[in-house]
């Protein structure tokens, strides 16, 4: 049975993150992590054939989009996880959230797409997690100029995940 990643110390992750941890109030990410998958599934089959391409103002992203940028952040902390599990002292840059939506064309992925690839990512994401040695997860490195851990990175993308689902909710179904 793999390790519990445990709630991190507030010194294993920036301010800016405080959010995503707050929405997950488990002790262990990683039962929420292999649960997400499904709630992930369930949500997009949720979403009317309409609204996959709306968005509800100007310069605000589609359903679609905003999904898809939840399955490219996963991509980035992953490798941010490993890096910071494995000692990483180069700090690692941040990246442009809106230019990433913009050239991966999310747009044109089905919801089948999507669901699939976000549980090819998320199933990399919790492999990882699976069998890093406890002492790993409390290793912080420099992410974006601030402070991160491979066990603060758990919370942050499960609560990610619920933060952006739940914006779809209130703004756009």
């Amino acid at each position: 049975m793999p390790n519990p990643i445990n709630r991190p110390a507030a010194a294993e992750y920036g301010p800016y993150y405080q959010r995503y941890l707050d929405l997950i109030p488990d002790a262990n990410a990683l039962p929420v992590l292999q649960s997400q998958a499904a709630q992930f599934e369930a949500f997009v089959q949720q979403v009317p054939a309409q609204k996959w391409g709306y968005a509800y103002g100007p310069d605000k992203w589609t359903v679609a989009q905003v999904l898809g940028h939840i399955v490219d952040t996963e991509r980035i902390y992953t490798y941010r996880a490993l890096s910071m599990a494995r000692g990483e002292q180069q700090p690692i840059p941040g990246f442009d959230e809106n230019e990433y939506v913009v050239q991966a064309h999310f747009n044109s992925y089905t919801p089948a797409q999507m669901v699939a690839e976000f549980n090819a990512v998320r199933t990399a994401f919790v492999a990882l997690y699976e069998h890093l040695h406890p002492s790993t997860l409390n290793r912080t490195g420099q992410a974006n100029g601030m402070a991160l851990s491979a066990g603060a990175i758990a919370f942050i993308m499960a609560g990610h995940m619920v933060h952006h689902l739940n914006i779809i909710k209130e703004r756009y179904l």
